[in-house]
């Protein structure tokens, strides 16, 4: 040691270095010469846009378990109703959404309250491990399983903000989040035998991954956004004015539409020129933080003006883990490389992000995703929970919708669950009023329901939202609520006016029937209040199909006919108190031909 120079000492002392379970690493003389970093100026390119600052790191750490914790608490909530079969979305649902593509659920294993009580028990403390930084390794390991079977029980309420932080968690178990305002640091120092100065930075593959991450969300963001709605500068203007994910900030801004203006063309050109600031060759640290104040300031601005849940808060704090080390002091530490026992976590780590990469452009090149299902590949990075679709807001028309929960009560009023809103002559009115929710999660769950994809779960939503109106309007009885309808208004304010809602599901109280795929299929038999019949018929996938019969209130038929695929379709025949009858001919639903009868009357 006395023959190495100051340089070389100073370096010694001050090099930690972490393998796969967070021990320190003998140091080794015999490869100082490799090991000894260039300068900051002269470092090679992948050393200064893989560098990340550990104390950077530890606060990535802390914000994104402080969001795991608060998010986890959230759903405990409403425990039963989003996680028990008896609630609104039930593993049979969940079931016929992966059809034909597997995947993997520590959730689905078993449906017993107490089981997914205590998967979400051990979720919730592994995630306080990982705030305080202890067995750090192991809590971020456990913690990515639980999210990623947490997502797979759950796909309807799923959005960027999840895809984020379980790519975040992937890529952190590759990385030493615990060297830093931790108990395992302390557990360190405290160790004689492991007590060094330490680095305060460490580069390599996973550090890489985190920033290609952050890169890939934003860039492929801001391609996707390349169109006439926001390079004219009109997209926030539209979002703003009239998607129900607008907070009363945005409504306000609508008032100043040459600010939104501006404010929609900055956007885009952040997203597509800020994720170049993190790859920068030149003054690496100092476009980096830019980069930081740019993107920091418009999740901001998001969280001010539109209710997107948890992604801005999962954004910032893996932002924070790119914080240079300038930040943190004037005299900036070289980073060492990982040492060569690494091998296979790099390899692993480096094939992944090879893999995310690549298919994030592929879902740019293929929008409509026609490869991901032809491919093995493509099964293999959803099993980690890397696919990934950053497309965010790309064209506002899709988030301008509304939902509606007109409900018939016992006593013959109508009302909205949603919007608490009174139903005018039979029609569902516009619902003016921001939609309501107990849970951002419930909200979120409601608004997948829009795509086809997740129309299994509809029917079963919209029943347990009758059964529990309380999960939007408390204290309504559920008892009087005789029958509800799930719908939504799509498009631009001239469709939603037109009372044409989509119908998502329809529930009656006095109703007797199987569901398949979220839809109505085989007999169904429906009562009256009294609880004499009041139809029976079969469904199709949703559609009545054949023969169906209609009573009154005292049991006497008052119609019979056959459907086709939903629509009136042969000879109808009606039937009066007193004991007269019409028969009537409909092609598709409308009428064709109606026989004679006696006084001309059709009911």
């Amino acid at each position: 040691m006395r023959s190495m120079n100051s340089l070389q000492q100073s370096y010694v002392l001050q090099t930690l270095k972490f393998d796969a379970s967070d021990r320190l690493l003998d140091f080794d003389l015999n490869n100082l010469k490799k090991t000894v970093p260039k300068s900051a100026d002269n470092q090679s390119y992948f050393a200064q846009v893989s560098t990340l600052d550990l104390r950077s790191l530890a606060l990535m750490r802390i914000g994104l378990a402080l969001v795991l914790i608060y998010d986890l608490l959230n759903r405990s909530a409403h425990f039963s109703a989003h996680y028990l079969d008896s609630g609104a979305f039930p593993y049979s649902a969940v079931s016929d959404y992966y059809a034909g593509f597997p995947t993997w659920s520590l959730h689905t294993l078993s449906t017993s309250s107490a089981y997914v009580g205590i998967l979400i028990g051990i979720h919730l403390l592994l995630a306080v491990m990982l705030l305080v930084g202890c067995k750090t390794r192991l809590a971020t390991v456990g913690v990515w399983i639980l999210q990623a079977s947490l997502m797979a029980r759950l796909p309807l309420m799923t959005n960027g903000a999840d895809v984020l932080m379980i790519a975040a968690l992937f890529w952190s178990m590759f990385l030493p989040l615990g060297a830093r305002y931790s108990v395992d640091q302390q557990k360190h120092i405290a160790d004689p035998d492991k007590n060094r100065t330490a680095t305060d930075s460490v580069f390599g593959i996973a550090a890489l991954a985190l920033v290609t991450q952050l890169v890939l969300m934003y860039f492929i963001t801001g391609i996707m956004k390349f169109n006439d709605h926001w390079i004219h500068g009109t997209a926030l203007q539209s979002l703003f004015t009239e998607s129900s994910l607008t907070r009363p900030f945005g409504t306000w801004l609508t008032d100043f539409p040459a600010i939104l203006s501006v404010l929609t063309i900055g956007v885009l050109t952040m997203e597509i020129i800020g994720p170049l600031f993190f790859l920068s060759p030149w003054k690496t640290s100092r476009c980096r933080g830019l980069a930081l104040i740019g993107f920091t300031s418009m999740h901001i601005g998001i969280e001010l003006t539109m209710d997107v849940p948890l992604f801005s808060y999962v954004s910032c704090a893996v932002l924070l883990g790119l914080v240079p080390s300038t930040w943190w002091s004037t005299t900036r530490m070289a980073a060492a490389e990982p040492i060569a026992r690494q091998v296979f976590p790099r390899l692993a780590c480096g094939i992944c992000l090879t893999a995310v990469v690549l298919y994030n452009f592929m879902t740019v090149i293929d929008q409509d995703r026609t490869w991901a299902g032809r491919t093995t590949s493509t099964h293999m990075i959803h099993q980690l929970r890397l696919d990934q679709q950053w497309s965010m807001f790309d064209n506002p028309d899709i988030y301008i919708y509304r939902f509606s929960a007109p409900a018939t009560l016992a006593d013959g009023r109508q009302l909205d669950l949603l919007h608490d809103d009174s139903i005018v002559n039979g029609l569902r009115v516009r619902p003016d009023s921001v939609d309501t929710f107990t849970s951002q999660r419930w909200m979120l769950a409601l608004r997948q329901l829009v795509s086809p994809s997740y129309q299994m779960f509809a029917a079963q939503a919209c029943e347990y939202l009758m059964s529990n109106p309380d999960e939007v309007i408390p204290g309504l009885n559920s008892d009087s609520i005789l029958s509800l309808e799930l719908s939504v208004y799509v498009g631009a304010e001239k469709s939603i006016s037109s009372n044409e809602p989509q119908l998502l599901a329809y529930v009656e109280r006095h109703a007797d029937g199987s569901y398949k795929n979220g839809m109505r299929h085989g007999l169904w038999v429906t009562k009256h209040a009294n609880g004499n019949q009041q139809s029976t018929g079969r469904y199709e996938h949703g559609l009545e199909q054949g023969e169906w019969k209609y009573f009154d209130q005292s049991g006497a038929i008052e119609a019979k006919g056959p459907f086709v695929d939903g629509k009136l379709h042969g000879n109808w025949t009606f039937y009066y108190s007193d004991g007269q009858s019409v028969d009537v001919l409909y092609r598709d639903d409308q009428q064709v031909k109606q026989a004679t009868a006696e006084n001309g009357r059709l009911h």
